[in-house]
């Protein structure tokens, strides 16, 4: 999915987010209150725009195939991994970013 443009200058919105989150912390040293006066804006508001504090919980893992799998040594081999997103019913708009451990035992 393409980002849409912001501005004429063909900023997306992770750019322009991006770009939020310096202006804060450079100018005001991180603080969303001070931000948000800066702009005459609401606390919920610059939050919003710069991805505030809102989370989503990722929950009930699976993977695609057996758990236990023969694999040659050094050969490259994929795997797919699913689980349930929980998104509340006014969740903020905005890219949330996230990451989780694979452990893979050999042999």
């Amino acid at each position: 999915m393409l980002e849409q443009e912001v501005d004429d200058k063909g900023t997306d919105q992770d750019e322009a987010q991006n770009m939020l989150k310096t202006l804060r912390d450079q100018g005001f040293d991180g603080s969303d209150e001070k931000f948000a006066v800066a702009l005459g804006r609401t606390l919920e508001q610059v939050q919003a725009m710069i991805g505030g504090t809102e989370t989503m919980t990722l929950s009930n893992f699976t993977l695609e195939g057996l758990d236990k799998r023969a694999v040659a040594a050094r050969v490259a081999f994929d795997f797919r991994v699913g689980g349930t997103l929980s998104v509340a019913a006014n969740q903020a708009d905005g890219t949330y970013v996230g990451t989780f451990d694979v452990s893979i035992q050999y042999p």
